[in-house]
């Protein structure tokens, strides 16, 4: 078992990213005010954001590959650190979004440095474990964004909210000194990111996460239609159903915890994708024929909570099992995997607003389609003891042999 230290390390650094993203929930309004505009092109706070993170596990992962791993952790923060100070002093609001995609791209070092270090210095079921600590982690992380934000707007004005970030990744830094050591820094070559990009094993696996987070972001974007206007819930009391989605989340990461201890990690996987997959299909049907029933509204809402816990046991153990393979180079993978995973992920919630038709079955049944697809991938992935894809790469591997002699 690892120390204590390096534990508490990996599932501090995983929450600062998500923590960084919602901070702004609260200050919507504010902003538009402070800087005379309108509310959606204030909202534009969260979309920079995420492109400079996507650009960031790109980025940073390739780095970890050559230099020490917990260096380039360390040069992430401080950029971090320093464009958390843009924010704090934007003049304007085309800079205020300038410098939170320079936040989203420094904050991005945690999740791609977190991915890495699980992956090198823990071991088979130990990696899926520590994995599902970091799923319950990174489920706190969202909501603790508004929370936070929310305590420094009632003692001063929404612009200090950078000052408990700023102080969160100082401490990151210090926690980052650890005395075990990562990994042996490699070369990166062009050949070798081109041959993660093509490796199909990446593409599979990023999918597989990336559609089933995309479960969780759907549901940010559809449920104020499902749930007030489509089931008649009041607004106040659906201000608290994200908390129950932060709490399916940390459930989903216990449970994967314990199904650990008796069953294998693609036996879990199979267990969450199969059970989602049901539910989906019984909370789909319900929505179609049953939804102007009064007791709808609690059944729709625990099926949709039921689901989440479900892709807690997906996620998670992907995660562990997609670099599994690989021995070398596992920064570059990493960063390929997870920038593919948030490209499913931002199709993902595209497809919820093409799929939106003004129907309360709409989210069920995007969602069963969604998880529709990651059992077909999990099904191809692990087919048999080895799975179909397995079989495809060492064809093309072995003709690639071929055709050099």
């Amino acid at each position: 078992m690892k120390s204590y230290w390096l534990v508490l390390f990996l599932l501090a650094a995983v929450v600062l990213p998500q923590m960084s993203e919602s901070v702004f929930s609260p200050y919507v309004l504010l902003i538009a005010n402070e800087y005379s505009v309108s509310v959606g092109y204030a909202e534009q706070v969260f979309s920079y954001y995420l492109i400079g993170y996507a650009l960031g596990v790109l980025f940073w992962g390739i780095l970890i590959d050559m230099y020490p791993a917990l260096n380039i952790f360390r040069s992430g923060l401080i950029f971090y650190i320093g464009a958390c100070l843009l924010c704090w002093k934007a003049p304007s609001i085309g800079f205020l979004l300038f410098a939170r995609m320079l936040q989203g791209f420094g904050g991005s070092v945690c999740t791609i440095v977190v991915i890495v270090v699980n992956r090198l210095l823990f071991q088979g079921k130990e990696r899926a474990r520590m994995q599902a600590n970091i799923s319950m982690a990174l489920s706190a992380g969202p909501a603790l964004g508004p929370i936070m934000s929310s305590m420094v707007e009632y003692a001063s004005s929404w612009q200090m909210i950078y000052i408990p970030l700023i102080i969160y990744a100082c401490a990151l830094v210090i926690l980052s000194y650890q005395p075990e050591p990562v990994h042996e820094p490699s070369p990166v070559s062009m050949d070798i990111i081109i041959e993660s990009l093509v490796d199909i094993r990446i593409w599979c696996y990023a999918a597989m996460i990336g559609l089933s987070c995309g479960i969780g972001f759907s549901f940010f974007s559809e449920a104020p239609f499902l749930f007030i206007e489509g089931l008649g819930m009041s607004k106040d009391l659906f201000t608290y159903c994200f908390i129950g989605v932060a709490a399916s989340w940390f459930i989903g990461g216990r449970l994967s915890r314990y199904l650990l201890a008796y069953f294998p990690i693609k036996r879990v996987i199979t267990i969450g994708v199969v059970g989602a997959v049901c539910t989906t299909l019984c909370f789909a049907y319900l929505m179609m024929f049953f939804a102007a029933e009064g007791y709808m509204l609690y059944i729709a809402l625990l099926l949709a909570y039921l689901v989440m816990v479900a892709v807690g046991l997906i996620i998670g153990n992907t995660y562990t099992l997609a670099l599994e393979p690989y021995t070398t180079n596992i920064g570059t993978k990493a960063s390929i995997l997870s920038f593919l995973n948030y490209v499913f992920i931002a199709t993902s919630a595209h497809g919820m607003s093409v799929a939106h038709n003004g129907q309360v079955d709409a989210m069920p049944t995007f969602w069963f389609k969604l998880l529709f697809i990651v059992l077909f991938l999990h099904a191809i992935l692990h087919l048999g003891k080895r799975g179909l894809i397995e079989h495809i790469v060492e064809e093309i591997e072995q003709i690639t042999e071929e055709s050099k002699t």
